[in-house]
């Protein structure tokens, strides 16, 4: 979260600095995530009902779901001091601005664009907003989880995964580039089966062909039909992934064919995950520094309970009694 929101906002959460690294932010949003599967099927009457409920009544239901719709006062009330600003500089927020020119931010690109004045009320920025912080945050923070368990879970590909990483970071402190990581083919590899398994949005999403019909084979589906496709079943398909549930990058570089056409965790098309290049970003350069810098052990780990997918709620989420993926740092290269 404190990486989308620098990005979005101009000004980390400061989760990292706070002893419980921000759990309150994470329950609120997990919370958020298991009225969705009530919200998709009836939005007709929840999402009206969601947004008109007063704090009291949300407090009354819910008190994750009311500390989130507080906390997100925060991006609101820089979301209303970027628009004032701009008004009050004649369209320009840059100048003296809230959001800094120096430091681009999703933001200030849509505040300082061309876009009409309807695409720019501080409702419309707080809902996206709201959407930066929820795609940004809990998708990738599980996409590392679930890597950091099947990496410890798996001796021979953490072992080898160390080995490659070690050829262009030596030390747990050696500086490496972002494009370094990515041209490690067993690293990469990792990456891809580590997206393959965690199963980051679990939900199928709608695809709609407005303006003409399609054609599979002999049928023909009209224009307007939603067709929607389960990543979770594609990607444990054992037709496609041979013993699917097991951890194996090797198969990504035993057939290099495989990836361009049946990895899915971004999506496909016009309609693919707008933050993939900030997410790759995050997975390589985390991974790799925690695991050149520190020796791990899972902890308390359980992969029925802690790692299989047993709730659809946009995002895939475990048994509801899980307390985590959860390791134990047992040396830090850097304090020894």
């Amino acid at each position: 979260m404190d990486v989308i929101s620098s990005y979005a906002l101009g000004g980390d959460m400061g989760n990292i600095a706070r002893e419980d690294w921000g759990a309150d932010w994470l329950d609120a949003f997990r919370t958020v995530g298991l009225m969705r599967p009530m919200g998709r099927q009836f939005s007709w009457f929840m999402n009206p009902l969601l947004n008109n409920l007063s704090p009291e009544v949300v407090q009354w239901i819910s008190p994750e779901t009311a500390k989130l719709t507080k906390k997100l006062q925060y991006p609101i009330e820089i979301i209303q001091l970027a628009t004032e600003e701009r008004q009050k500089n004649g369209g320009d927020s840059k100048k003296d601005g809230i959001l800094p020119a120096n430091s681009r931010t999703i933001f200030q690109d849509i505040v300082n664009s061309d876009l009409p004045p309807s695409e720019k009320t501080p409702e419309r920025l707080n809902a996206e907003a709201g959407l930066a912080l929820g795609a940004g945050t809990e998708t990738t923070a599980r996409n590392l989880a679930v890597m950091i368990y099947y990496l410890l879970h798996n001796k021979d590909v953490f072992d080898k995964l160390h080995a490659e990483l070690s050829t262009v970071m030596p030390t747990a402190d050696s500086p490496v580039a972002l494009t370094e990581l990515e041209a490690l083919p067993y690293f990469s590899a990792v990456i891809t089966e580590g997206l393959r398994l965690s199963h980051g949005a679990s939900s199928r999403m709608p695809r709609i062909a407005t303006e003409e019909d399609l054609v599979y084979k002999q049928w023909v589906i009209p224009r307007g039909t939603p067709v929607m496709q389960s990543l979770y079943l594609h990607h444990t398909n054992p037709q496609i992934f041979p013993e699917p549930f097991r951890f194996n990058p090797q198969r990504w570089i035993d057939d290099p064919k495989l990836k361009p056409r049946y990895l899915m965790a971004w999506g496909r098309g016009s309609r693919s995950c707008l933050g993939i290049n900030l997410a790759h970003a995050e997975l390589y350069l985390t991974i790799a520094r925690l695991i050149t810098r520190f020796e791990l052990e899972l902890y308390d780990t359980v992969w029925e309970r802690d790692v299989e997918i047993c709730h659809d709620c946009f995002i895939g989420v475990t048994d509801l009694s899980s307390p985590g993926i959860r390791v134990k740092i047992t040396r830090d290269a850097l304090r020894d």
